[in-house]
C-alpha cells in the first residue's frame, strides 16, 4: 500500500497490490468518501437503517436511496451501453441480458480499464472495499464479509426479462445486493414491471404463493439483505414496458482463509447444510418437506387395475374412444403412429388428435371463459374447482385435479396438511355432475356449495363443463389403455391433471421425474404462438456437469419444435402452445421438463391437460 493511501486513510484490501500505477491514479484522493452520501455515514441514519432491518418483513432486509455520486453513477451507464457486451440467457428460472462477471475487471489491462470502465472499476473497488462491506455488515448485523470472494455482475432488464422467484442460495453467498441504475431523469413506476418482489415461506423452502412486499428499482437506490437458505425468496418481475431496467447485482461471501472472521470449515458446513433449494427440486428434495409439499403431487399416483393391455379392443370401448378421438388416430391405424412414435426417438406429436366436434365445442368454451370471467390474481381469489400449484420456487399455476376443494393457509401443520391432501381421492365424474347441479341449482346453494362456480360467475355457454367432460374421457380405463397399447407399455400408476398458465403469473421450472410416460393435450385456445410470450413445454437431457446455477440453460434458436429434432443441447422436445395437439413422450428418471413462464404480453393463458404414468 502506498504512503497516500496510507495518510487518506484507506482500507489496506481497498487497493490490490498487483495493480499498476495508472490504475491506481483512477483511485485518487479520497475516491471513496467522494463518491457517497455523507448523509447516509451519519449514526442516526445508520440506527434508523438497522431497525428498519429488524422490523422488516418477510425476512430482514433495507434499501439505501441516493448513496452515490450520480454523476459517477451516470457515467458508469455510460460505460455499461457502450463498452460492455451482454448476453442474452434464457432458463426456465430468467430471461435477461447479463455481462461477465465483474471480478474480471482486475484481469483487464491497463489501457482497457482507463479506456472502456473506469468508473465503473471505481464503483467496483467501493463496493468491495473493507469501508463499504463493514457499513453493509454494521446494517445487516451479519458479522465479516469476504474481499477475497467477488461475484459482482451488471444485468439489464428489457421487455419480457424476468427472474423467478429463489433464495439466492449457491455457494458461500452471504448478502445479496442490486444497484438500481435505470435513467436518472425517469421515474420507475411500479406498472412498468421490475420491480424486486418479496417472499413470506409457509416453512422452510416453501414459500408462499403471492408476493408480501414490493420494491420499486429507481436510479441510485440499492435492496439488500442477509441470504437466508430457506427464506430469503425474492423474484424481479417481468419488465412490461421498451425501457431498459439496468442493475448491478453481487454478493458478498463467507469470510476466505486469512481474511478476519474466517472459521475453519464454517463454509464447507454451510455448503453442506444449506444446498441450494431450487438444486433439491430440480433433483427431487428432501422427502419430508419437499419432495411430499407439492400440490398437485405427481409422486401420489393412482393404480390401474386390469388395464387388460395385452387384450384387443371391444366394441363398446372403441365406441367410447371414437367419442373423442379424430378417426385417423383410433386403434385401426396404431401401425403409423407406433411407427412415428418409435422413429421420433420414442415421442409422438399428433395434431388435430380430438374429433372436430368435440374439438370445437372445446375451443369456443374455453375461450369465451378466459373472455368472461377474470383470471384469480391472487390465492385467496382461487375458487373450485380450481387448485394452485405449490410451492411457488418449483411451479405456479391453477389446475383442476378431480378432488374435493383444498386450501393452504399459513399456521396449518404441513404433516395435517399432506395427510389431507392425500386423504382426497380424484373422482373426475363426480367433479362433473356437481358442476351441471351448481349450473342447474345456482342461487338456491347451501353455504357447503358456495366454493363451487356457478352461473353467477359466468354465462351459461362460457362455462368449463366441456372440459370436465374430456378430463374424465382422459383419465377413463379405456384410455389409458389407448396409450399403453399405442407405446407398448406397461403402465402401473397415473395422475391426470387439466392445467390453466396465467400471463404474467405462471410458470413450472425444470425438475426430474421417473420412468414414465407422459402425455401432454394443448387446449390453448389463442393461436400465433412464438418463443418470446413463453409459454413452452420443454423436455431435455440432464447435464449435471452443467453450472449449478444454470441448470436448464438451452439455446432456444436450435428449438422450434421440430418432431425430429434433437439438437446438441440436449432438448428432447420443445413445443409451443396450441390447441389439440397431443404430445406423448417416454420420459428417464433424469430427464428435466418445465413450461416456461408466460409473459404478460400473451393475449391468453396456456390451457392443457398433462398426464404422467409410472411404466
Amino acid at each position: 500500500m502506498s504512503d497516500n493511501n496510507k495518510k487518506r486513510g484507506l482500507p489496506k484490501d481497498s487497493l490490490d497490490s498487483k495493480q499498476n500505477k495508472c490504475k491506481e491514479d483512477l483511485l485518487k484522493g479520497n475516491f471513496i468518501f467522494d463518491n457517497i452520501n455523507k448523509n447516509i455515514l451519519d449514526e442516526a441514519f445508520i440506527a434508523a437503517k438497522q431497525k428498519e432491518v429488524i422490523e422488516s418483513t418477510p425476512y430482514e432486509w433495507g434499501f439505501l436511496k441516493d448513496l452515490f455520486n450520480p454523476d459517477l453513477l451516470n457515467s458508469i451507464r455510460k460505460e455499461i451501453e457502450s463498452n460492455i457486451r451482454f448476453t442474452e440467457k434464457e432458463t426456465d428460472i430468467y430471461r435477461v441480458n447479463q455481462s461477465g462477471d465483474l471480478a474480471n475487471l482486475n484481469l483487464l489491462s491497463d489501457d482497457q480499464i482507463i479506456e472502456k470502465l473506469p468508473n465503473l472499476y471505481i464503483l467496483q473497488n467501493i463496493i468491495y472495499s473493507k469501508f463499504w462491506r463493514d457499513y453493509i455488515s454494521k446494517i445487516l448485523k451479519c458479522g465479516p464479509l469476504s474481499a477475497q470472494k467477488t461475484d459482482l455482475s451488471v444485468n439489464t432488464y428489457d421487455k419480457g426479462s424476468h427472474l423467478l422467484i429463489h433464495d439466492d442460495v449457491i455457494s458461500s453467498r452471504k448478502v445479496s445486493f442490486i444497484l438500481y441504475l435505470p435513467e436518472q431523469s425517469l421515474e420507475w413506476k411500479t406498472s412498468f414491471g421490475g420491480n424486486l418482489k418479496l417472499y413470506d415461506s409457509f416453512a422452510k423452502n416453501i414459500p408462499m404463493s403471492d408476493a408480501m412486499k414490493r420494491f420499486v428499482p429507481q436510479f441510485n437506490s440499492m435492496a439488500y439483505f442477509e441470504v437466508q437458505p430457506g427464506y430469503s425468496f425474492h423474484e424481479v418481475e417481468e419488465v412490461k414496458v421498451d425501457k431498459h431496467r439496468i442493475s448491478i447485482q453481487g454478493w458478498y461471501h463467507i469470510p476466505q482463509k486469512g481474511e478476519e472472521g474466517f472459521v475453519e470449515g464454517e463454509e464447507e458446513e454451510w455448503l453442506k447444510q444449506n444446498n441450494s433449494t431450487l438444486k433439491q427440486l430440480k433433483m427431487g428434495g428432501d422427502s419430508s418437506n419437499l419432495q411430499n409439499f407439492e400440490f398437485p403431487n405427481y409422486n401420489d399416483q393412482i393404480p390401474i387395475k386390469d388395464l387388460d393391455a395385452d387384450l384387443e379392443f371391444s366394441k363398446v370401448e372403441l365406441k367410447e374412444l371414437s367419442e373423442y378421438i379424430n378417426p385417423k388416430y383410433l386403434p385401426s391405424n396404431f401401425e403409423n403412429l407406433k411407427a412415428q412414435y418409435e422413429s421420433n426417438g420414442e415421442k409422438l406429436v399428433v395434431k388435430n388428435f380430438l374429433l372436430d366436434s368435440v374439438a370445437k365445442v372445446l375451443k369456443k368454451d374455453i375461450r369465451n371463459y378466459e373472455i368472461n370471467v377474470d383470471a384469480p390474481k391472487s390465492y385467496s381469489e382461487i375458487q373450485h374447482p380450481w387448485k394452485c400449484a405449490w410451492p411457488t420456487n418449483k411451479w405456479r399455476f391453477l389446475y383442476i385435479d378431480g378432488k374435493d376443494n383444498f386450501k393452504i393457509e399459513k399456521g396449518k401443520d404441513i404433516k395435517e396438511l399432506i395427510k389431507l391432501e392425500k386423504s382426497l381421492i380424484p373422482n373426475w365424474k363426480k367433479s362433473e355432475d356437481d358442476y351441471e347441479k351448481s349450473l342447474d341449482n345456482s342461487g338456491d346453494c347451501e353455504e357447503e356449495d358456495d366454493a363451487y362456480i356457478t352461473d353467477d360467475d359466468f354465462e351459461t355457454d362460457s362455462n368449463i363443463l366441456s372440459v370436465l367432460k374430456l378430463s374424465t374421457f382422459l383419465n377413463s380405463h379405456v384410455f389409458k389403455k389407448y396409450l399403453s397399447k399405442l407405446t407398448n407399455l406397461n403402465i402401473k400408476t397415473e395422475k391426470t391433471i387439466v392445467r390453466r398458465f396465467r400471463p404474467g403469473y405462471d410458470y413450472t421450472l425444470a425438475t426430474t421425474g421417473t420412468n414414465s410416460l407422459d402425455f401432454n393435450l394443448g387446449l390453448t385456445p389463442t393461436s400465433n404462438w412464438h418463443f418470446k410470450m413463453g409459454g413452452y413445454q420443454i423436455y431435455m437431457r440432464n447435464d449435471e456437469a452443467g453450472d449449478e446455477d444454470d441448470d436448464a440453460v438451452y439455446k432456444r434458436s436450435h428449438s422450434n419444435g421440430g418432431e425430429n429434432e434433437e439438437e446438441e443441447d440436449g432438448v428432447l422436445l420443445n413445443e409451443v402452445p396450441e390447441f389439440n395437439k397431443l404430445v406423448i413422450i417416454k420420459r428417464s428418471k433424469m430427464d428435466l421438463e418445465f413450461v416456461k413462464y408466460l409473459s404478460s404480453s400473451c393475449n391468453g393463458g396456456r390451457w392443457d391437460v398433462q398426464g404422467s404414468m409410472n411404466i
